[in-house]
């Protein structure tokens, strides 16, 4: 009856260690959930704030605006390695710069400039791959899936880049706010047209692959409007057709197919 005791006793202690362990284990990544959504809705603000500073509203001053908005710029790349050296030349020049688009210009062609070639990489080799790997798939359900999960990887990528540290929620948050600016934009609908220009005629097999390419590469476009912390202003918006063009040509010549004349 003893050895039943202290063997009920050790069982008891043994759940309740597990039971502690698995409630930290929950605080600790809702904790990091968090943090990860107030991040990714930080980068939302400032790009906010910069707006309002490109186009101030009635009786607000926007240079005050503008720098505002890059002095939190500066506070999320100024202790990053690779940004660090930019971030600090716009440090030096933020009182001299005015007025405040010029501000934002400058802030924008010095710390973001690289991040965005990063960021449209990440996109291409991205749409290249599930190009390639969805053109010839014969089952429909595995390009769904291998669609999704790698847009969800290349959306984490691309908010890594721009400063963010997206969890799952912070991620899934993500992807419903691309989507619904791809639904709002109406790019599901052009992703066919697009489709057909970046195949041609003569690649009829290679139209779902494309089209797959076609959707990573327009979500990744907007997942970069959506993580980058100032709007696209001194540098141009990346455009899709030339994404698909530069991607699918490759595509073409995996597939053995002359690019068809213009």
């Amino acid at each position: 009856m003893k050895a039943l005791w202290e063997r009920s006793a050790v069982l008891d202690m043994v759940v309740g260690i597990a039971l502690v362990g698995w409630v930290l284990v929950t605080v600790v990544i809702a904790i990091r959930e968090w943090l990860a959504m107030k991040r990714l809705d930080w980068l939302g603000e400032i790009r906010q704030r910069a707006c309002h500073a490109l186009e101030p509203p009635s009786g607000l001053d926007e240079l005050e605006l503008a720098r505002e908005a890059i002095r939190d710029l500066l506070a999320v790349y100024r202790n990053r390695e690779d940004t660090r050296p930019r971030s600090q030349l716009v440090e030096e020049k933020l009182e001299d710069i005015f007025p405040g688009a010029s501000l934002i210009d400058f802030a924008e062609r010095k710390v973001l400039a690289e991040l965005d070639d990063r960021a449209k990489q990440v996109i291409r080799a991205t749409a290249l791959r599930v190009a390639t790997e969805t053109a010839f798939m014969p089952w429909p359900l595995a390009d769904v899936l291998l669609v999704f999960l790698s847009s969800i990887q290349m959306f984490r990528r691309i908010a890594e880049i721009y400063g963010s540290r997206p969890g799952v929620v912070a991620s899934w948050t993500l992807s419903r706010k691309v989507l619904a600016q791809l639904v709002v934009a109406g790019a599901l609908a052009k992703g066919g047209q697009w489709a057909g220009k970046a195949v041609g005629n003569g690649l009829p097999l290679l139209l779902q692959g494309v089209t797959n390419g076609v959707l990573l590469a327009r979500s990744g476009v907007t997942a970069m409007e959506l993580c980058r912390p100032l709007p696209f202003h001194a540098c141009q918006r990346p455009s899709v057709i030339d994404f698909i063009k530069e991607t699918f040509s490759e595509l073409r010549e995996k597939a053995g197919s002359p690019l068809p004349q213009e």
